[in-house]
């Protein structure tokens, strides 16, 4: 039972670790991005109210 799933083809192989591969260097590329390109990115509140409900809640509390 346990040898039956490593009686893979090479295409089926591939068509797994692949992804993985170039996914786990994109997570890597973001986490390092910033070091990467020598900037600092950052949100504030003004970029995360994006949704005109949030806005409008925070203008009306405001008040």
């Amino acid at each position: 039972m346990g040898v039956d799933m490593y009686e893979l083809s090479t295409a089926a192989w591939v068509e797994i670790i692949v992804p993985v591969i170039v996914g786990l260097l994109i997570m890597l590329l973001y986490g390092y991005w910033d070091k990467i390109v020598h900037k600092v990115y950052y949100v504030d509140d003004d970029i995360l109210a994006y949704d005109e409900e949030i806005v409008k809640a925070e203008k009306e509390g405001e008040k």
